[in-house]
This record gives structure tokens, C-alpha cells and sequence, in this order.
């Protein structure tokens, strides 16, 4: 409570000190008139000086004042040597030296004036009865201290204020765990000691946030005090190496403290708090800040216990996930403005015992707790939310009424915390990233199944030709995007639209009945109505539906029975009749990949199965209209699903031209028992075509079959395209319309067959299989083919070929890929040849014969090549016989200093490896591949190894060529079997090789192997410079023992040391698989000893010597 005075002796504070706006009113605080002052402005510049009579003008005195002034002069001469005592008053104190005299009246002191405290009595206290009082405090900043009259204080110095509960309620008795209480230092109030001590003022922050106005004995004062300054938060963090562990955005720069045990560490004038200690244990982050004026937020990572109750208002962005909150806070009370809320990785579903159930889950409540747009001083809401890795258990409160402006939400589970609801939670039209991973959701909201039913002979049609009227006719009924589509399948009426030359009537309802329609263009779904078919003469002639207007709320309560009985027969949308759909929800336009949505980005990932869409027919699939209607969501740019069973591959055809991402990884096809059994219980019984084998499968076509559609054609900004093992079935489609692809990858898929190749011109792959724009953007292209299908209990227990739908599979023998080789234009490239910019290819079928790919347009790109699982270098006969060539024919300049990795290991090659030709188009270069690290050729029918280059293959590491040399020809110099007597040689590795560490040059079968030893080896040099060989697996071979000792006596010479080398099972072998030294010269033992023994320590596997115990 400050106290004032009305009469002036000393200063008038009344104005406050040094915060002068207005110097008029400041002379009048002060009890001096500025017309005065200019008066004696006026005398003073006079030529005559002042006279005693313009002091009579002045005061308007009629009594004489020289005496009065001569005192006041005489008051004046003292004040020098009063001044160096305690100032003191003219009446007694209780505090005051008594001795001391004090100045009745103002004192101009022209200079410094220095005490330790200047004090002044105000008229009131003068003028009071008694002289048991104190005096005033002179303050030359309205924060420099704090001022005692009595048990009155003003406002001046730093004041501790600790929020501390006082059980008492407050906020109509909701809120009993944050009320206020202030104590303050030893003050007095009412005989109760104050809780807290008056502390020093620290930081700039330490300031008046909150004017109190209290009263006193009838009596209204004004306090001031310093709320939620410092905000603290609690954890047990250590610090951070890579980053501030803090950071806020406020009107002022925040200071902070770390607190640590008895000890502190102080950081001012930096928004980001850095922490580098590593010491673990609890520790107390100190923000000096307003929190009022706090517009950003980040601590991220601390296992923070707390976030403080403070008044956030102008708070828009608050980043605090993975802290170890467990009650949510009230954001829409505390922080009203908040655009920004990351919370994810909190605990929040273990809130602590006696807290409201309610929001320790995505209730309803909880979400009532996160600002959503009713605020007076924010009409947006809440923008981007995470609550991701917080809750377990069903999803009850609804994100699309709740947060109409909602554009990113990301809800994802993770370990120990899995939302499990039926149906995922439902998300308003202006979200544009929807972020669902590892979550249980069996179907999306709003989208009803396909229903096939058959009329009664009520309505009139002639199902089977007779005239009878016997069996009506049968129905399916739809829900196409915009529009509703009424299949009539009656053979024996009249067709009114055959949309797809089969003979089964269609009719669409759609256009001006939609027109004003609640639901129609907007997210609260289609009101119940009924659907009129109407029949003359056996046939169908009209179809109708009639909706109840806009006026009627959605309701469960359908037409009347009269209502429904008009011309013909009536199919209400109401849920309380046997209809094709129970609801209509709120996803009309096929939902969240089609109007009226605005998602851009969707994940649905980990568990989140969608397993209740029952086949291609369902709205979630997105099936063109026919004729093509612009009711697709033309925004969405990437779709990512990982591990979503049952969701199938959805159209994404026509008009999806920005779509940039399309992932569909871990995904397999749902159970039909599955995914009938969740109908059921979201749908209902008997109110949707059941799933079969046939129809789930059939989803997960990239090649739509019934209607020979690519569902990416026209995607023509479509960059990443991924399928890892997923079980894509039927035919490989051509990339029609995508021509800025960058990314393929096509794991573990069963295609049979591409879907441009006949049984007239079979192929594996189209020349143009990319758009000739893709030809210059393609980077990664990968594709790989299982054997067969899932035939295991496990995935339902049938098998592709027993299938009957269009999904069937017709394999080849084996159940692989097609055979057919790759198909060449007029030029002889193939779709690999010609792309430019490629940097990793992978082709793994189980079929493809023909010849290898030469890459001849590439720009120097490619690095990984896997060709490996095929049947490449073997002959095919189709309508005509292709080549498979010869190995050593396979020339590849244009990556010979790109190429790093080569797996062509599981084909039929045949010829040679010549590394010469591969490097060269002719023989007028003479160039290596500079590049080569790795080469994997096992289980080929290779002859021999020609040569390492021109020059050497200066990178080459890794070597695998086992059972690759299993020539099948009948040449003469085959010498691939055991009974082969004559062998081919190994080219010396010396100055070829300089960085080869594990050669495996072996053959499983004992002697088979075509190589007999090394050229050059009488030299004992053949691994010069192959400082680096670790391995040499030359078992199964023709090796004697005399080329097995030039092969150790080499090894010796280079002094290599701990080399491992196999001659395991050469032709000369005994049973065991060795070559016995023991009847040998001595000389031949100590080498084969020297060689196991140090310095070299080698690991001599296959050899017998006389030392062996």
C-alpha cells in the first residue's frame, strides 16, 4: 500500500520520479505554478533588476515576507553542517537519531548530495496525533525499493512472490491445485510472519507484472506484484553437445539459471539457454522472462516434471515433446493464442492418482483443453498439433468439429502406446498433413462398402427374361465421390446405360440433385433420402433420389413407409433399413485422397491396418468416375503407407498432377474373415458385399485389371514411387504419364507378366517403358519378384493360381516372371539403355532370359548394378529366338569409371570374364574399369577369367566367383567337371590387383572347378603388390600339389601375414578333401610349416604336411 501526500515540504512522488512526460503538470506536482515562473522570467531579464514591491506582486501577499524569507535564509547557512548528520525530523521518531535537526521547508542544493537515506514526513503524518510514526523513503527509481510506514509498504525494490497452493478453490471451485499466496519477507500483516524473504534484484525481468488493488479497512489501496517471474521448470536433464537445451522468443531477451543442487550456473542476453554439464540428477531451469509476453517456446528432451502455470497470451508456438508431463496442461485457459503445439512423448496417459480420468486419453475434454478458435482474441485456433507417442486406448473426441482450422495433426503411436479406436478419428477439410503411424484403425470414417442386393418383384423389373416378374432385379449401389452410382443387373429390361459394354444397366445420380444439399461439398456427409426406381413394362426407366433437404439434421430416422412406396420401389440412405450404406458419413468424396479434403501430406504407418475395405469397389480406393468427374483433391502431394494391411493401392487416376510421393511398404493383403468381421460390427450385417480372397487381393494391383488402368497415369510431378515388400500382384504396368520419376522401388512384389507383353511379342520390359522425360530423371529404379505367392495359413492360406477373379495369376513353371527377354527398339536399346542419369539399378525376377543390359546412354552414373536372379545369357525361344550371348561380349564404356558394385551371381552367363572388353567399345581403347570394388558373379556357366584389364583394376576389393565357372558348352576347352583332366589359369594377380582382400575363386563340387593353377607362377611373384589379401578360396579346383606350393611360395615372398587360404577338395584330394604332403621332399613340409608358423601365421585349410598333429 503506498502512502501519498497532499501537502508538499520535501518532493511531491505523487508524479513519480524520473518519468517526466508533461513539465507544466510535473511544476504544478511540485506546488509551482509555470505563470509564475515565467513572471520571474520576465523580472529577471528587466533592466532594473527586482524591487521589494514585485515580491508583494508576486505572493498576492498583503503581509510583509522579508522576515519570513530571512529566515529561511538564515534555515539555509545551517543546512551545511546539518547535512553531514542523520537526517532527522522536527518531532520525535522512533527511528531517527534524536539529536538531529531537521529543514522545515525546500532546500535547493546545487550539487551532489550523498546519505545512506533521505526520509521526509508527510503533512498527514505531521499533522497526526501522536508521535509514534515513521517516515517516508526518498526513491530515486519506482523499482529501486521497497518503503515502510507502519504496515503500510510502497512499492520500490525486488519482491520474491512463490505460487503456493492454499487449497482453497478458486475459478468457481475448478481449479484447487494453483491458487495464489504471497508472502513477503518478515512483514507483519494481521500477527501472521510472511512466508518468503525479500531477495536482491537479479535480472532486468524482475519487474511488476500484476497491479493488485486491495482493501484495507474500507479503505482501496493499489499493491504491485511480480507474477510467474521466474518460470521454473523441474527434470532430470543433463546437457546438450549439439544445440541450446532451451530457447524463448520474447519481447525482451530472457535470462536464465540453471539450477544445480546448492550450486547455479547464470546465462543473460541469449534467447537459447546452453547446458553442456553431462552430470546427472534433477536440476531446476530458471527463465527470467514475462511469460506474457513469451511468443515461442522450445524445451525439447529434459524429462521435464512440470510446465508452469503462468498467463501465456501472446504464446504461438510451444515445442515441449519428449518431457515426462503427465497432466495436460489447460492451454486454452493458459495460453489462448497458441498456433504451434508439439507435446508428443509425454507421458500423458499416466496421469497421476486422483486426477480426472478423462483426460489422461484423446478425449473429448482433453481436446477442450487446446485452443480451437473461440477465443475473442483469436478466432484460428490451434493450427499444427502433435500429440504423437502420448495416449493409448480409443479415440472419443473428435478433431474435425473441434479444430475447424486444423491444418497438420500428427497422432502416431509408438512402443507401450498404440490408439486402438475402430475408426480413424475424422479431421477437418483445411488439414493438409495427417500423420497416423503405428496405430490399430480398422476402417475410415464415413466410407460405406459397396452393397449388392436384389429387388423384389415389387418394383416391377424382369430379372430373368420370362416376363414373370420372378426374382425382381439385382442392385448395387454406390458411393462415388460426388455422386451416388445404381448398378441394375436385369437381363431382361431394357438397357438404359451400359457404361462398360457388359451388359449391366448403370445409371448415375448426381449434378443439380446435389446442389444445396447439406453434406454435399462439405464435410457433415449426405442426409438420408429415398431412391426411386421407377419400371414400365419389366424394364427400368428412371432412377431418382430425393433427399430430404437441407432444413432435416442427420438422423438415424428415415422416410416413412408410405414415403418409401412411391412409383416402383423406394431404397431409403436412412440406418434403420436394410440399406446399402448404415451411414453416410462424412467423407463424401471417397475421403481422405479426394474432395472436399485438402490433405497434401497423409502417413499411415506401423499398425495402423485399414482392414474393412472389402474390395476395389470401395469408396477408400478411389475408382475413377466414369465418365471422368473433376471431385478429386488435386493438392495432395505424398502419401506414405507402411505396415497399413488391407488398405490395398488406390486409384490416383486422373488428375493427380501434383502428387509427388507415393510410399506403400510392408503391406499385404487383409484376411477376408478379418475384414468381414470389422464390417460387421462398423457396418452391420448383411449391409455390404462381403470380401473374398479374390476381391482383397485384387487391391493390391498397380495394374488395374477389370479396367487395364495404371493407377499412377497422369501423375506427372510423381518423383518417389516405393513398394518394399509389398505384395503387389498381377502385371507390371508401363510408367505411363510420369515423366519426372526419380525414385522406383519394387521389393518382394508377384508380378507374372508386363502388362504390354502378348503371347505374340512377349517381353520382360518395353523399350519405352519410361516416358521419354523420365529417361533424363530416373536416378534409382529397383525391382524384385518372389517366387509364387503367400500359400501359408498365415496370409489367409490360398495361393494366386487357385484363385478365379482378375487378381488370378497364371505363373510359369516355378511360379516366376516372365521369361521373355527384354524388348529393343529400332536402334537395338533396351528401357535400361537409354536411361541417362541413372545411379542404382536392381532387376531380380526369377525369369528375364536374353542378353544383359549395356547402359549405353548413361552419363557416367551408374554405381550399383544388381542383375542378379534372372536368367540372363539364356537363349529364348518365343516367336522368334533372342540371344543370351556371351559374358565376355558385354561391353560397357559408358560406366566404366562409375561401376562400383556388380552383383550378376544366380543367371546362365556364359563365355568369359574379359575385363578388357567390358571397359571398351572396340578394340581401338585400351581403357579399365577404374572403379570397380566388388564383383559377384557366383552360380553362373562361365568358361574361365581372361584377363584383369589393360592396366589393372585399381579399386577392386572383393571377389566372389563361387561356382560361377560351370561351362556347359561342348567346346574343347571346357574343363568344368571332375573328370576333366586339363584345367585354365588363373591371370597373376601381380600389379593387377593392388587392393584385393577375399578372392573366392572355389567350386562346391570336389574337382570340378576349370582352374589348375596360376599363370606365371614359376615366378613366385603372382601377388605382387597385393599388400592387402586377407582371403583366397581357390577350393573345389584342379590345383596339384605343385601349383599349391607356388601359390604359398608367392604368398611367402610378399610377406603378407594371417591370410586365409582354402584348397579344400582339389581333384588329387583324399577323402577328407586334402592334398598330403606327409611321404614329400622336407622341404616342401618346412614351407607349408614356415607359412602356418610366425611371422606370417596363415591359415592353410586342405593341405596335410608332416607337422600336422
Amino acid at each position: 500500500m503506498a502512502t501519498q501526500t497532499s501537502v508538499i515540504y520535501g518532493i511531491n512522488t505523487r508524479g513519480g520520479l524520473g518519468e517526466v512526460l508533461n513539465y507544466d503538470k510535473a511544476l504544478l506536482n511540485l506546488g509551482l505554478d509555470p505563470e509564475d515562473l515565467s513572471l520571474l522570467g520576465r523580472i529577471a531579464s528587466s533592466s532594473t533588476g527586482i524591487t521589494r514591491d514585485d515580491f508583494y506582486t508576486l505572493s498576492g501577499s498583503t503581509e510583509n515576507l522579508f522576515p519570513k524569507i530571512s529566515g529561511r535564509v538564515q534555515a539555509a547557512r545551517d543546512i551545511v553542517h546539518e547535512a553531514e548528520k542523520t537526517a532527522g525530523a522536527l518531532r520525535t521518531s522512533l527511528t531517527v537519531n534524536q539529536n538531529s535537526t531537521g529543514v522545515s521547508g525546500n532546500v535547493i542544493v546545487n550539487g551532489p548530495i550523498a546519505a545512506p537515506t533521505i526520509r521526509f514526513f508527510s503533512t498527514e503524518l505531521l499533522n497526526a496525533a501522536g508521535t509514534d510514526f515513521e517516515p517516508l523513503d526518498i526513491s530515486t527509481s519506482r523499482v529501486s525499493s521497497w518503503s515502510r510506514s507502519g504496515n503500510n509498504i510502497s512499492y520500490g525494490a525486488s519482491l520474491l512472490i512463490d505460487s503456493l497452493g492454499d487449497g482453497q478453490n478458486y475459478n468457481g471451485g475448478a481449479d484447487t491445485s494453483n491458487s495464489p499466496s504471497l508472502g513477503v519477507g518478515s512483514i507483519v500483516i494481521d500477527e501472521n510472519e510472511g512466508l518468503t524473504q525479500i531477495t536482491p534484484r537479479e535480472f532486468t525481468a524482475e519487474q511488476a507484472t500484476h497491479k493488485l488493488k486491495v482493501r484495507i479497512n474500507g479503505k482501496t489501496y493499489f499493491m504491485y506484484a511480480m507474477k510467474n517471474i521466474p518460470l521454473r521448470f523441474t527434470g532430470n536433464f543433463i546437457g546438450k553437445t549439439d544445440g541450446p537445451i532451451a530457447s524463448i522468443t520474447a519481447a525482451t531477451t530472457p535470462d536464465y539459471r540453471v539450477i544445480i543442487g546448492d550450486d547455479s550456473i547464470t546465462q543473460t542476453g541469449n534467447s537459447d539457454l546452453t547446458f553442456r554439464s553431462t552430470a546427472e540428477g534433477i536440476k531446476t531451469i530458471e527463465a527470467y522472462v514475462n511469460p506474457a509476453t513469451i511468443t515461442e517456446l522450445e524445451m525439447t528432451e529434459l524429462n521435464l516434471e512440470n510446465f508452469p502455470r503462468a498467463d501465456y497470451t501472446t504464446l504461438e508456438t510451444l515445442n515441449f515433446s519428449g518431457n515426462k508431463i503427465s497432466t495436460f496442461p489447460n492451454f486454452k485457459s493458459i495460453a489462448p493464442n497458441l498456433k504451434t503445439l508439439d507435446f508428443s512423448n509425454n507421458p500423458l496417459n499416466n496421469s497421476p492418482e486422483g486426477s480426472d480420468p478423462k483426460i489422461n486419453k484423446l478425449s473429448q475434454e482433453l481436446l477442450n483443453r487446446i485452443p480451437n478458435g473461440d477465443c475473442p482474441t483469436d478466432e484460428a485456433g490451434v493450427t499444427n498439433l502433435n500429440l504423437s507417442g502420448c495416449f493409448s486406448g480409443e479415440v472419443t473426441g473428435n478433431f474435425r468439429t473441434t479444430f475447424p482450422n486444423l491444418q497438420v495433426l500428427d497422432i502416431s503411436g509408438t512402443t507401450g502406446k498404440v490408439l486402438n479406436s475402430p475408426t480413424l478419428p475424422e479431421v477437418g477439410t483445411r488439414v493438409v498433413t495427417y500423420t497416423l503411424s503405428n496405430n490399430s484403425f480398422s476402417s475410415v470414417p464415413g466410407l460405406a462398402p459397396i452393397k449388392v442386393f436384389h429387388d423384389t418383384p415389387a418394383s416391377g423389373l424382369d430379372f430373368d427374361g420370362t416376363g414373370s416378374n420372378h426374382g425382381g432385379a439385382k442392385l448395387t449401389l454406390r458411393r462415388l465421390k460426388d455422386r451416388f452410382e445404381v448398378e441394375i443387373n436385369s437381363p431382361g429390361g431394357d438397357t438404359v446405360y451400359d457404361a462398360y459394354g457388359d451388359g449391366i444397366t448403370r445409371n448415375y445420380i448426381q449434378g443439380n440433385v446435389l446442389n444445396g444439399v447439406t453434406g454435399a461439398g462439405s464435410p457433415e456427409g449426405i442426409p438420408f433420402g429415398n431412391l426411386i426406381v421407377q419400371t414400365s413394362g419389366g424394364a427400368l426407366t428412371a432412377l431418382d433420389l430425393y433427399l430430404r433437404g437441407a432444413a432435416l439434421p442427420l438422423a438415424d430416422t428415415g422416410p416413412t413407409h408410405t414415403e418409401v412406396l412411391k412409383a416402383g420401389r423406394a431404397f431409403s440412405l436412412a440406418n434403420n433399413y436394410d440399406t446399402p450404406f448404415r451411414s453416410v458419413g462424412y467423407y463424401t468424396d471417397a475421403g481422405l485422397l479426394s474432395s472436399p479434403m485438402s490433405i497434401t501430406s497423409l502417413t499411415i504407418a506401423g499398425s495402423a491396418d485399414l482392414q474393412a475395405i472389402n474390395n476395389r469397389n470401395h469408396a477408400w480406393m478411389n475408382l475413377p468416375l466414369t465418365p471422368a468427374h473433376k471431385s478429386y483433391n488435386e493438392d495432395i502431394t505424398n502419401v506414405n503407407f507402411d505396415g497399413t494391411q488391407g488398405a490395398g493401392i488406390p486409384f490416383f487416376t486422373p488428375g493427380y498432377t501434383k502428387l509427388k510421393t507415393f510410399n506403400a511398404n510392408n503391406m499385404d493383403p487383409a484376411r477376408a474373415s478379418e475384414v468381414n468381421a470389422n464390417l460387421n460390427k462398423v457396418v452391420g450385417a448383411g449391409k455390404f458385399t462381403p470380401a473374398t480372397s479374390d476381391s482383397l487381393t485384387e487391391m493390391m494391383q498397380l495394374y488395374d485389371s477389370p479396367t487395364s488402368t495404371y493407377k499412377f497415369s497422369g501423375c506427372t510431378n510423381l518423383e518417389e514411387f516405393g513398394f518394399r515388400r509389398t505384395r503387389l500382384v498381377g502385371k507390371l504396368p508401363k510408367f505411363e504419364g510420369n515423366d519426372k520419376l526419380k525414385t522406383i522401388r519394387i521389393h518382394n512384389s508377384h508380378f507374372y507378366q508386363h502388362a504390354e507383353s502378348t503371347a505374340s511379342k512377349p517381353f520382360a520390359l518395353p523399350h519405352d517403358q519410361f516416358t521419354d522425360a523420365a529417361l533424363d530423371t530416373v536416378e534409382r529404379f529397383e525391382l524384385s519378384i518372389t517366387f509364387g505367392f503367400f500359400n501359408n495359413a498365415s496370409y489367409g492360406g490360398y495361393d494366386l493360381n487357385t484363385l478365379t477373379g482378375p487378381a488370378r495369376q497364371v505363373f510359369t513353371a516355378g511360379k516366376r516372371y516372365e521369361l521373355a527377354p527384354f524388348e529393343t527398339d529400332s536402334e537395338g536399346l533396351t528401357a535400361f539403355d537409354k536411361l541417362t542419369k541413372v545411379k542404382r539399378i536392381l532387376w531380380w525376377t526369377n525369369g528375364t532370359s536374353g542378353p544383359l543390359p549395356t547402359f549405353k546412354n548413361n552419363d557416367s552414373k551408374l554405381f550399383w548394378l544388381y542383375l542378379a536372379h534372372n536368367f540372363f545369357g539364356k537363349d529364348f525361344d518365343g516367336t522368334g529366338t533372342v540371344s543370351g550371348g556371351l559374358f565376355n561380349e558385354w561391353r560397357v564404356p559408358s560406366i566404366r569409371t562409375s561401376l562400383r558394385y556388380f552383383y550378376f551371381h544366380a543367371n546362365h552367363l556364359k563365355g568369359t570374364i574379359n575385363f578388357q572388353n567390358m571397359a571398351n567399345a572396340d578394340s581401338t581403347t585400351q581403357d579399365d574399369m577404374s572403379r570397380i570394388e566388388s564383383l559377384q558373379g557366383d552360380s553362373n556357366q562361365l568358361k574361365k577369367i581372361d584377363n584383369w584389364g589393360h592396366t589393372s583394376l585399381p579399386r577392386l576389393d572383393r571377389l566372389y566367383l563361387r561356382n560361377t565357372f560351370r561351362d556347359s558348352s561342348s567346346d574343347s576347352d571346357n574343363y568344368y567337371g571332375f573328370n576333366k583332366e586339363n584345367g585354365h589359369l588363373i591371370p597373376s594377380f601381380a600389379g593387377k590387383l593392388p587392393r584385393i582382400e577375399r578372392v573366392y575363386l572355389s567350386e562346391a563340387v570336389k574337382g570340378a572347378g576349370p582352374f589348375k593353377g596360376f599363370a606365371d607362377a614359376s615366378t613366385d611373384n603372382i601377388f605382387e603388390g597385393c599388400a592387402r589379401l586377407k582371403v583366397l578360396d581357390l577350393s573345389g579346383n584342379k590345383f596339384d600339389k605343385s601349383a599349391v606350393l607356388e601359390v604359398l611360395r608367392s604368398l611367402k615372398n610378399q610377406n603378407l601375414r594371417n591370410v586365409t587360404v582354402n584348397f579344400k577338395n582339389q581333384k588329387d584330394s583324399d577323402s577328407n578333401g586334402d592334398l598330403d604332403f606327409r611321404n614329400d621332399p622336407l622341404a616342401d613340409n618346412d614351407l607349408i610349416q614356415d607359412c602356418r608358423k610366425k611371422p606370417f601365421l596363415f591359415t592353410i585349410n586342405g593341405v596335410k604336411n608332416l607337422f600336422d598333429f
